[in-house]
Formats: C-alpha cells, structure tokens, sequence
C-alpha cells in the first residue's frame, strides 16, 4: 500500500522543516529514510531531493544513494547493528494482521526516557497495522506515514529505542469494506504534520490521535468514557488495552503479559494538572494551542537519535571520496 507521490512530498516537507540548511549527508539519509518508508524511494521523491540546498558532500553522497541503498537507510542500520532485529520483525509480522495496534516501549535508563515514562506511561508510540506489508506509523518529524514493518520497527528501535512491542487487538475480524475504508483513510491520512496537542479538528496529529479518529470513522471507539491524562494531548496510554502478545526486543514473547499502562511520579501528575488547569482558561488554552508546533518540536528533540552515519551505513566509500 504505497501513499501517492503528493502524500510522500508532503512528509519529506514536514520533515525538511526540522533540518538546518544546506543539508549535510546526515540529514540527506534522514530525508532518504522518510522517502522509502514505504519501499523504494520514487522518482518524484529524488527529484525532489535534488532540488534542495546540499552541501558538496551531500550532493556527492545523494548522487549515489539510488545505486547504494534504494531502500531504507534505517532497515539497513538496524540490519548491521542489531543481531535481533530480524526476529524481532518476523515474530511481530507474523503475530499481527489488519486492524491491531502496535505500541512502542522503552526501558532506557536516564534522561529523557524517565520523563516521558512518567508523563506518559510505559507506552511510548503507537502503530496501525493496514495489512501485511504497511503500516499507518506517524512520528515527529515526518508526520502521518504508512511504512513496512521492517521500516516501522527500524524506526523505533533508533529513535525511541524500543525494547518491547504489545500487540493490541481492539477489534474482531474486520469487515472486507470497513477495512478498505480504513486502508483507504489512512492513505488520506499521509502527510499530515506530527502535533502533540491540538483538538480533534486540528491538521495536525499525534499517533494515538489519528490512530483513534481513524478507528472512530470506522466505528471503534477507544476512548469511550475512560479519563484521559491530558486535555489537550492524546497518549498512547489513553488507548491502550489489554495486549494480545508483548513482544521482547529479541523477537520472544512475554511468557506474562504485563498490562500496566498507567504513569507513575510527581513530575509526571505535576504536569498533566497544570496542562489539565490550563485547558480550563479559554485564552490559556489558545495560548497553549498556538505554541503547539514548538513545544512538539521541543520535546520530541529530547529523544533526537543519533545521526544516521554514512560511513557506517557505506563502509565501501571509505576508500572514495568523503561524503561525511
């Protein structure tokens, strides 16, 4: 299920936003992750590329990334960095099918992890599985984007360094026309900037937030009456359920499914009342909604991954002319 060429531009945009110029080779393979997250990366994408400020070296670098890597530079970092990976996406491709969720956790130690488990729970990202080959995996800053599996768990294991995956089943067997329609939205769906907070009108979306208006057209509310921990947020917590499997970063499953979803800490409940007061003043809840962009941009910049490497993805250039 491959977004149009219009959907893919509009990520790559969303993305561009967030980097300095001219681009350096690093961020060219950022920008070549978010073009072949569903696959190979299209023509209308590398023309697009080409178009952009580059330094010396990052022009020199994409001149031959067709050839060197038409897929995703992820995949192939998480391939020769990570023994596990391959399991890891086997056993969640083969547990998963059409309608589950797939949310993201991590036990890394230290800053910022310990802050974003205590505003928001264990579970970090959220996934929509839309059939065997894509899923619907927003993330900041690309926004809205269907992705493989291979890409989507590529993705986390680099940016939020997942370490377990719950499968979620919120629904039966899906209806051969519901899910069309839901395949069909969320191919819409692509492009859409990444935003924290906002309102169920806004253009821009969290992942649990356009997972959940999508699976509301459809019929599935995940919400219902269950209190939510921001007013104006939408977190993976708040639509979380029961899993089918949790799956460890070595690609085994939990022999105990440990359900707990709920944060911990008073820094956490600290700043969900103060957001929670916030909301309750009208023109403190436009102030807080008009900085949204920026406070998204800060706080997804706490968990900023390590720069893709050129040399560690492309170890036979070292012997040609530099590229980063």
């Amino acid at each position: 299920m491959r977004p149009s060429a219009s959907a893919t531009l509009r990520t790559l945009q969303n993305a561009l936003d967030s980097l300095p110029l001219p681009l350096a080779p690093a961020s060219i393979l950022e920008l070549w992750a978010v073009a072949a997250q569903a696959g190979e990366v299209q023509p209308e994408s590398l023309n697009w590329l080409q178009g952009l400020p580059l330094t010396p070296e990052a022009a020199a670098l994409l001149a031959r990334l067709p050839d060197l890597l038409p897929h995703n530079p992820d995949v192939r970092h998480a391939e020769r960095e990570d023994a596990s990976y391959a399991r890891r996406c086997d056993t969640l491709k083969a547990l998963t099918r059409p309608g589950d969720l797939v949310f993201w956790r991590s036990l890394e130690p230290g800053l910022p992890w310990n802050v974003l488990r205590t505003l928001y729970g264990p579970w970090m990202h959220v996934s929509l599985v839309l059939d065997e080959t894509a899923w619907l995996d927003p993330y900041w800053p690309e926004g809205a984007v269907i992705s493989t599996p291979e890409a989507a768990v590529a993705k986390a294991s680099r940016r939020i360094r997942a370490t377990e995956m719950a499968i979620v089943r919120p629904a039966g067997a899906w209806e051969p026309q519901a899910l069309r329609r839901l395949q069909a939205a969320s191919r819409e769906a692509v492009g859409r900037p990444y935003g924290l907070m906002g309102t169920a009108e806004s253009e821009a979306v969290s992942c649990s937030r356009l997972v959940s208006q999508l699976l509301a057209e459809q019929g599935l509310d995940l919400l219902g009456q269950r209190h939510r921990l921001f007013a104006c947020a939408l977190a993976p917590r708040d639509i979380y359920q029961a899993p089918l499997a949790i799956v460890r970063r070595d690609g085994s499953l939990c022999p105990h499914q440990t359900d707990a979803f709920e944060p911990a800490g008073w820094f956490g409940q600290l700043v969900r009342q103060t957001e929670q007061g916030l909301h309750g003043s009208p023109w403190l809840r436009r102030g807080l909604l008009a900085s949204g962009p920026g406070l998204t941009e800060l706080f997804m910049r706490l968990m900023e991954p390590a720069p893709l490497s050129p040399s560690l993805l492309f170890p036979e250039l070292a012997a040609g002319p530099q590229v980063g």
